[in-house]
């Protein structure tokens, strides 16, 4: 996005009232980010009588090992996300969330990408199984006061013996890192 297309998406969010002051602070991201995300194709921001909403859609993996020989089966799931300014969030949702890119399907070599960029593990074969997808309506704490539209894209992914790591996953993205 060219500066003069920033300067555009900045005085949109002002005449929606969204609470610019507040953004960059306490986990909050900026209008940069939401610049990134637009421009790499993972949301469109839609004002709808005075009111912003952001649109996305996004693929949730549910990844799960089960031990044959002890028959536990375990979930992973995101412990926390730490930002690069010191800030942790706690989550507690699905093993993997991964944005997708406009046009991008939510099938097999998005998996295949978002495993990878997420955990480090290599396509080597998975069992999946394609959930039901879903909509949702949330005030995200990202942007706040831009009400986030997202088509959810739910999937349950197997790992082998060879892909699973009891010590867990750490992955580091845009000055993020995330533990699993």
């Amino acid at each position: 996005m060219t500066n003069q297309e920033i300067a555009n998406l900045k005085v949109q969010l002002m005449h929606a009232n969204v609470p610019l002051c507040e953004w960059g602070t306490n986990g909050c991201k900026t209008i940069t980010d939401l610049a990134k995300e637009i421009d790499a194709g993972e949301c469109a921001i839609e004002n709808r009588h005075g009111k912003l909403y952001r649109y996305t859609r996004v693929m949730l993996l549910d990844i799960v090992y089960h031990n044959t020989t002890t028959d536990e089966k375990f979930h992973l799931i995101q412990k926390e996300q730490v930002a690069s300014r010191g800030e942790t969030e706690r989550v507690y949702r699905s093993s993997v969330s991964e944005k997708l890119k406009q046009g991008e399907v939510p099938d097999k070599d998005a998996i295949k990408r978002a495993i990878h960029e997420e955990l480090g593990i290599t396509w080597d074969g998975f069992y999946i199984e394609k959930l039901e997808p879903y909509f949702t309506l949330t005030k995200a704490k990202s942007y706040l006061g831009i009400a986030t539209i997202a088509t959810i894209y739910p999937y349950s992914v197997l790992l082998s013996d060879e892909q699973f790591n009891p010590s867990g996953y750490t992955e580091t993205q845009d000055g993020i890192t995330t533990n699993f």
